[in-house]
Formats: structure tokens, sequence, C-alpha cells
């Protein structure tokens, strides 16, 4: 997915009754956060502490932690006390989920299927647009594993690069959306 048909989805306008509206907003999470879409269904806000969410992600069991941009936190707030459960995101099954991809696509007139995984590419590659490239941090962000990089031993992901990285993130969303 590029950029463009990031603001396409972003912008489609759709009835605040859509139900196509709750699954471009999940989407949209993944796409500023670029978790998986099993690490961000669960989410609570509980979990998120002064806009920072730490978690161990299922698959993988690593630990990631992200200050969130602010357009990631205007979706947590769309929904904070409309869902049960204290989530922050309506919970949906993966494959629903997919299926209504499919229709945002054919509605923006995307040429291929959206999936869950489509976001989290797309945040890989915002990350590399941003010029964010020092590879423990792009690590830390998607949440992989760094025990075998040297860097790992001697590089140390602070709390102050992680918010350099989330105003730089910020600033790219920002930007495509003017």
């Amino acid at each position: 997915m590029d950029n463009d048909q990031f603001v396409k989805i972003v912008t489609l306008d759709l009835p605040k009754s859509s139900t196509l509206e709750v699954y471009r907003d999940i989407f949209l999470f993944l796409c500023y956060t670029g978790l998986s879409f099993c690490d961000a269904i669960d989410l609570k806000h509980s979990d998120i502490k002064n806009g920072i969410i730490a978690l161990k992600r299922k698959k993988t069991k690593v630990q990631t932690k992200q200050f969130l941009a602010k357009q990631t936190l205007e979706l947590i707030w769309k929904y904070k006390g409309v869902i049960p459960e204290d989530r922050i995101l309506p919970k949906r099954s993966l494959d629903k989920m997919n299926l209504n991809l499919k229709l945002i696509a054919a509605k923006t007139e995307i040429d291929f299927s959206l999936s869950t995984y489509t976001a989290r590419r797309y945040f890989r590659q915002s990350i590399f647009e941003s010029g964010i490239r020092e590879r423990l941090v792009i690590k830390s962000l998607m949440g992989h594993t760094s025990r075998n990089d040297i860097d790992s031993h001697y590089f140390n992901v602070s709390d102050a690069v992680l918010k350099d990285a989330k105003k730089i993130l910020q600033k790219h969303f920002k930007k495509l959306l003017r």
C-alpha cells in the first residue's frame, strides 16, 4: 500500500453508523502502530500509560514499547467508554476484519486485497519514509527480537529515542493528510 492509498482510506466518507467505519478505524490503528491484529484487538486502556503501549507480543513473546502518535490516541479516545471490558478497540474477528477490508478497498478503488498484514507492512514502510534508520529502534517499534544482534548489547533504545521516533512518525502521518 502506498501513501496515496492510505490517504484514500483515511478520507473515505463513511456514515457514522456504517459498519465499515469500525473496520477502517481498526485498520488505521494497525497502520499507525504496526501491531499485529491479535496484539491490538485485545488491548485495554490499562495497557496504555501516559500515551505508551508496552506489551509482550502474543506470537513471539518479544517485549515492545511504543509512544503513541497523536493519530493513534485520537482513535483510542473515539472509543473510550463506548466499548465494554475496557478495550481500546471494538472486538472483531480476523475473518470479518479482512472481509470488510476488501469492501473498503473496493470503495477506495484500491486494486489489491487489503488485510491486517497490509497495515503492518505500511507501518514498516512509514518508518523508512520518515527517516528512522536505526535497526534496534525499528526492531523495537515492530516488536522483533534483537537477542543475537551485537547492537543489542551496546545500544540502548531509551524512552528518549522512542519519543523521537514517535514525533517523527506523527509528523510523517500528519504531512500525508495535508
